[in-house]
């Protein structure tokens, strides 16, 4: 059990608020008793006991409303069993890069990282932060949300056209979860494990845990785009039609490679081109 804004517990000096009043209202006068009113009086003798009764249920349900907002505004969490834990910030950086639209199985790989991604959401609780960032497409906005908007987000992951850098992603996702007041903090990285991709490991001087799940595609050759020109090097003319040149790097010389041209994100030519001889 613990609080998320424990100096807002020093409120919970205003509870002795109705103890006083309480104790201010039971304080007896000096009463002169006239004939007219003798009867009032024996009959409040007669109801004593269950006005002492309503007076101290006042007084109760009056403390408990000034303890409850006070917990309510200290932000209480409890600790319980079954897999449960504190309040986390969680930074989701799912790989959307071209290369995971490879079919491994019937599926694509962004598939399979998407349902490994939605079972960290799973296993969050409502009192957590998160954030979901697509390494492929990072000038997307990463909006900081709960499960059902992270869920959503994961849902709504469109493999990009781009290559991703995961090494920026990841230094993002450190940065959002660092500006987080939660008391703890993880990052879950989803990738194709693409060498290109990193490089270098990033390093986590705060300390901030990196969980990473990889799907390889075994036997999956790391194809890229060398060159491209169009019309022999000369400007193509607007209305005119053009030729385009490409040149594959990373593929077996006896290998075909498809590529599509998109343009204004729509394929506007799709054709297979021939691995160079080594």
């Amino acid at each position: 059990m613990g609080f998320l804004n424990p100096l807002f517990l020093l409120a919970g000096a205003a509870v002795l608020v109705p103890i006083i009043l309480h104790l201010f209202y039971r304080q007896e006068s000096k009463i002169f008793t006239f004939p007219a009113i003798r009867y009032l009086l024996r009959t409040e003798r007669e109801h004593a006991r269950q006005i002492r009764t309503q007076q101290l249920l006042l007084l109760l349900l009056r403390a408990a409303i000034v303890v409850l907002l006070v917990l309510l505004g200290a932000r209480l969490h409890l600790r319980g069993s079954g897999g449960s834990h504190d309040p986390t910030a969680l930074a989701l950086v799912i790989d959307n890069s071209l290369s995971t639209t490879i079919i491994q199985d019937g599926r694509r790989l962004l598939d399979t990282l998407k349902a490994v991604a939605r079972q960290s959401v799973a296993n969050a609780s409502h009192d957590d932060i998160i954030w979901v960032l697509r390494a492929g497409t990072p000038w997307e906005p990463a909006v900081p949300g709960g499960v059902v908007q992270a869920r959503s987000a994961i849902d709504a992951t469109m493999p990009a056209h781009t290559f991703g850098d995961l090494g920026a992603a990841i230094e993002r996702a450190r940065a959002l979860v660092a500006q987080s007041e939660l008391p703890d903090r993880e990052i879950h990285v989803f990738t194709d494990l693409q060498a290109a991709a990193m490089p270098e490991p990033p390093l986590a001087p705060d300390d901030t845990p990196i969980v990473a799940f990889g799907a390889h595609a075994p036997g999956a050759n790391n194809r890229g785009i060398a060159a491209v020109s169009f019309g022999g090097g000369l400007p193509p003319l607007a209305g005119r039609r053009t030729e385009a040149a490409v040149t594959i790097a990373g593929a077996p010389a006896s290998d075909t490679v498809g590529v599509r041209l998109y343009i204004g994100g729509q394929v506007r030519a799709a054709a297979r081109a021939p691995a160079p001889a080594p």
